[in-house]
């Protein structure tokens, strides 16, 4: 029994769901109105035989985990922990694992949480009743800060001197190892006579910002110098890369701010600490801050969970607005919806949530797109009646579209664009096409800058589908997924056109690493893949309930068809690319080209038929 076997064994998925969704029995289940959609009749069912979960309305479904992930934003991973902490469940390290519990240091990851609650109890009091009670209350009191507020985000202080949370956390029991490796103290091998060690804390009269992930746990801090403070570092300093803390992932305010922004189906992301507590103040409770780092791919994908729309709140300066367009760009290559909010006077964030509530209540429902707002402000900037200022327009305009993944959404821009330059559309078209490198088709955007957690396995194509489909009886019949994986690792000749990248190929070259088993398959897969097996797995769960078990003799049929319609699909696209030499042999009048292509098309034709 692996790791989700023996989590799903001891946990009722009914019990679970219904911590979460009202659920009465009907028939042999249990239904419910669905977490995932509006809905006012009951179309969301939870099986405890099967110990799944499937909604007829908006098509979710899958086991505990996937609930899990769904409801609160988390990877696999995080869901993996999260229920195995909840259930005493140990994880054993496993080659290739993505979730294997390793590290080159000796200190536990739980230990580090719980060291950083104890050291924010710290940082709390000494902001209620020590050094920071008058200064440091003083200032977010000037800010517009409530009490509310800023124990709702258990902001702190951390007073003046080197030694104050290192002797706290010893005196709790905590050794050194483990608070250097939260963050909070610095290390210096120093030489005084002879080689001595000097430990001091990072964070000293500094106002202290807790960050957590979203299971509210603490996992870092970003600490705010006093406007008057002889501190002469950094406005801000933050926690460093820990075991736990990754500055590419962490996202300040999201787990205070996820339920909002699942009800609102956005999120607004501002530049600061301060304005997140400001717009929480002022009702605006689906805002987030990034810390202590330029907006990454990791944070996109991270909001992308919980929200439909960005709404990019940052400064109106130069700075500010290039990391508009930088953050835009990003979520336009990640195919998320944004708007831009604008306001007008040079305020921050945080100042117009405070003294000017209503007025950014009215900025953010006039949010525009984020294409259109930019070719406003880009038109402010340029002569629209010089040549050489509708070309720096079209460039500028043209670098966002190229970002840009939907064909529809391209289009439309590139119509717009061509209106209110007054120029052919064929002539942007063709300015654009300058940008693309290595690209045969228009709107295919090169994948170099996606991790191999987020790329795209490319548009669907019917051979991926036909993949898919294999997959999804691969997974409930391992004797079939042994069969056909062996003929994958021999190279047999119909296996020889499964494409690397495909879905299929990615199930049959991890099949022996995961045992022919779908539970450990899901374990050492990325994110991408792993969704892509789990709706495989769960539309054939759903197909099962509705016509009942398909046998594995009838399950090997069918995958035999569908092989059968994949070599089809290859020698059609084969054929279509010697059709293309043909007709440039002939355009060339290279007539032993055009007999040796003319007896491989007739070659191919004649197996396309025989297929």
């Amino acid at each position: 029994m692996n790791e989700i076997e023996e989590i799903k064994s001891k946990v009722n998925i009914v019990d679970f769901i219904g911590e979460y969704v009202r659920l009465v029995r009907s028939g042999s289940g249990y239904k419910g109105l669905c977490p995932f959609h509006n809905e006012k009749t009951p179309s969301f069912t939870v099986s405890e035989e099967r110990q799944g979960f499937h909604c007829f309305g908006c098509q979710k479904g899958g086991d505990i985990f996937t609930f899990l992930m769904e409801m609160e934003g988390l990877d696999f991973r995080d869901a993996l922990e999260m229920l195995a902490e909840r259930t005493g469940t140990e994880l054993r390290k496993k080659e290739n694992s993505f979730v294997a519990i390793s590290s080159e240091r000796s200190v536990d990851p739980k230990r580090l949480f719980l060291l950083l609650d104890f050291a924010t109890a710290f940082y709390e009091k000494q902001l209620y009743e020590g050094q920071g009670k008058f200064h440091a209350r003083g200032y977010l009191s000037e800010r517009g800060m409530s009490e509310e507020i800023l124990k709702k985000f258990r902001i702190g202080f951390a007073p003046a001197g080197w030694n104050n949370i290192e002797n706290f956390l010893v005196s709790r029991g905590f050794s050194l190892e483990e608070i250097e490796e939260s963050g909070l103290l610095i290390k210096k091998e120093e030489n005084v006579g002879r080689s001595s060690i000097r430990r001091y804390d990072r964070f000293r009269e500094r106002i202290m910002f807790p960050i957590m992930d979203s299971l509210g746990r603490i996992i870092g801090y970003s600490g705010r110098v006093l406007p008057d403070s002889d501190d002469q570092g950094a406005k801000y300093i933050n926690t460093p890369e820990t075991l736990i803390y990754h500055k590419s992932k962490a996202v300040y305010g999201l787990f205070q701010s996820k339920e909002a922004i699942k009800q609102k189906k956005n999120v607004i992301v501002v530049e600061g600490n301060m304005d997140v507590l400001a717009m929480h103040k002022s009702g605006f409770e689906n805002t987030i801050a990034v810390s202590g780092t330029a907006l990454t791919n990791e944070h996109l994908n991270i909001l992308k969970r919980y929200a439909r729309e960005i709404y990019f709140f940052f400064d109106m300066d130069d700075a500010g607005q290039e990391a508009s367009r930088k953050s835009v760009e990003m979520a336009n290559q990640l195919d998320i919806p944004s708007c831009v909010i604008a306001i007008s006077g040079g305020k921050d964030a945080a100042d117009m949530a405070i003294e000017h509530t209503k007025e950014l209540s009215q900025f953010i429902a006039g949010a525009v797109p984020s294409m259109e707002y930019f070719l406003n402000s880009w038109s402010l900037k340029e002569n629209m009646n010089d040549a050489q200022g509708k070309r720096r327009f079209a460039e500028k305009a043209l670098s966002m579209i190229f970002t840009m993944q939907n064909e529809i959404e391209i289009s439309h821009w590139m119509s717009r664009l061509s209106d209110r330059l007054g120029v052919e559309i064929n002539a942007l078209y063709a300015m654009l096409k300058k940008r693309q490198k290595d690209e045969r088709v228009y709107g295919k955007k090169e994948e170099k800058n996606f991790s191999d957690e987020s790329r795209s396995f490319g548009s669907r194509s019917r051979t991926d589908i036909l993949g898919e489909k294999i997959a999804s009886f691969l997974f409930f019949h391992k004797k079939l997924w042994e069969k056909y994986a062996q003929e994958f690792e021999e190279k047999t000749n119909r296996m020889k056109n499964i494409a690397p990248g495909t879905f299929l190929f990615e199930v049959l070259f991890r099949a022996r690493d995961s045992l022919y088993d779908f539970d450990s398959f899901r374990l050492i897969i990325p994110d991408t893949i792993r969704k892509m097996a789990e709706k495989a797995q769960h539309d054939m769960e759903v197909q099962i309930g509705q016509t009942g078990n398909i046998s594995q003799t009838d399950a090997q049929k069918e995958i035999e068809y569908i092989l059968e319609e994949i070599q089809k699909e290859y020698l059609k696209q084969q054929s279509k690319r010697v059709q293309e030499r043909l007709s440039e042999a002939e355009k060339s009048g290279n007539f032993q080209e055009i007999a040796q292509l003319g007896k491989e098309m007739t070659n191919l034709m004649m197996q396309i038929h025989k297929k």
